[in-house]
């Protein structure tokens, strides 16, 4: 390292240490006015639309914010932010001086008469010039500052997500449930027609039997169904909290403009653009790192004996001539952390288009589905009102009942799942962007949320 230095020391003199110690802070107050590093504006969601704050004032919408808001999840986002924060707020500061206060103890001297005892000594360093390498590690922390916020946001999305899953997965239980529930009476009492019939001589043994191993399956599948519920009702509690009480059936997404969080499309694609631009800022500051650096430094100090206090100056020119190649390695790998983070932009946003155009299609096939599953469930109404009715009148034997019932429960059941796919499509295309979080009045980084956090 090559280094140039002028200073000045002044003269043991009589007086205070105090205007010693105003004389450091007077040098250091041309350097407190520095420029901070640029702050990117905050990360926020646009105010919500009417659809938004409708669906956000909902029980629905209150028990899946309670959820979030509560879980661990969003209690490390929140560390996470935090420590993002606390980086970032150390960039800020980093153009203030460093000044530091030290008590020396030494000896006396006994041949020369001298005394020696405690020195109270204030030290003052402040870098004055640095090619903008400071300014530069601001910008980088303040960008990962964004970027674990728009991480944040794409977290409280996949949790959000996760509950309303959990909530259309119970509900979708239940009705497996209820639909077990009146297929084990519908066959107990196709069972109690068909031994009667059997008892009048208009039926046969082998039907009475067909139709009690079809009732021990419906009984089966009734259990199975319930164990289910409970399964289901687990994996709720996992995500909001055990003693929570349910709301009702979720409700239909709402359809919503998309939304973009600082100028991006997705919380994801938010993130990258800001890693992309914290590795540049990186990369400018390393650059910047290979030029001289101009320091200030002052001093000031009382001698033990309290004669006078001295006060010291100096201008110093430094510059590392990188003997052992760390500056071009770091150079190297802030190039290389750059390359990396545009790859990754690039690659969040083809799969945000990809996402985008799957969750569109996913729309519309899981209402054709829904439809088609309801004229299914209609002609097998249809089916089992006629087959019933060609059994009375002694054209069908009793057993068509029980595979027109088996018909009939397997379309219903498909007529259920169909219909908590659709539900479920639509709050997933809502979670690609910022629209689940303003649906649910959940609150981003830096912003107030919709409603209160509690359901």
């Amino acid at each position: 390292m090559l280094r140039l230095d002028t200073a000045y020391q002044s003269p043991p003199r009589r007086r205070p240490l105090g205007a010693a110690l105003c004389l450091v802070v007077a040098l250091s107050a041309c350097t407190l006015g520095a420029p901070p590093p640029d702050v990117p504006p905050e990360l926020a969601l646009p105010a919500p639309e009417p659809a938004a704050a409708a669906m956000a004032a909902t029980p629905f919408a209150g028990f899946v914010r309670g959820a979030v808001l509560s879980g661990p999840g969003t209690a490390a986002s929140v560390a996470r932010v935090a420590r993002a924060g606390a980086e970032a707020e150390g960039a800020l500061r980093a153009y203030r001086p460093d000044l530091s206060l030290s008590l020396n103890a030494a000896a006396e001297s006994l041949a020369s008469g001298n005394v020696y005892g405690l020195v109270p000594t204030a030290t003052l360093a402040q870098v004055l010039f640095d090619g903008g390498a400071r300014r530069l590690a601001g910008h980088a922390a303040q960008a990962r500052l964004q970027a674990a916020r728009a991480e944040q946001a794409a977290a409280l999305t996949g949790l959000a997500l996760d509950v309303v899953a959990a909530l259309a997965e119970l509900e979708l239980a239940r009705s497996r449930a209820a639909l077990a529930g009146r297929d084990r009476a519908a066959h107990a009492a196709l069972l109690d027609g068909i031994a009667r019939r059997a008892e009048a001589g208009a039926g046969t043994e082998g039907e009475v039997l067909t139709a009690r191993g079809r009732l021990a399956a419906a009984e089966a599948a009734e259990i199975a169904a319930q164990g289910a519920v409970r399964s289901a009702r687990a994996r709720l509690e996992e995500l909001a909290g055990a003693g929570r009480p349910v709301p009702p059936s979720p409700p239909m997404a709402p359809r919503l403009r998309p939304v973009a969080l600082a100028g991006a499309a997705t919380p994801d694609l938010a993130r990258r653009q800001a890693e992309l631009d914290a590795a540049k800022a990186e990369l400018e500051a390393a650059q910047a790192r290979r030029l001289p650096v101009a320091g200030l430094s002052a001093s000031a100090s009382r001698p033990a004996d309290g004669d006078g206090a001295e006060a010291a100056a100096g201008l110093a020119l430094d510059y590392d001539i990188d003997t052992k190649g760390r500056r071009r390695a770091d150079l190297a790998a802030a190039a290389a952390r750059l390359d990396e983070a545009r790859a990754a932009l690039e690659t969040a946003r083809r799969a945000a288009i990809r996402a985008e155009r799957q969750a569109a299609d996913a729309i519309v096939t899981a209402r054709d589905r829904a439809a088609a599953a309801e004229r299914a469930a209609e002609a097998e109404r249809a089916a089992f009102a006629a087959t019933e009715a060609e059994v009375d009148r002694g054209r069908r034997p009793a057993t068509a009942l029980l595979d027109a019932q088996r018909d009939l429960t397997r379309a219903e059941l498909t007529l259920a799942e169909a219909r908590n796919a659709e539900l479920l499509a639509g709050w997933r295309a809502l979670a690609i962007d910022g629209r689940l979080l303003s649906a649910l009045g959940l609150p981003l980084p830096g912003a107030a949320p919709v409603l209160g956090a509690g359901p």
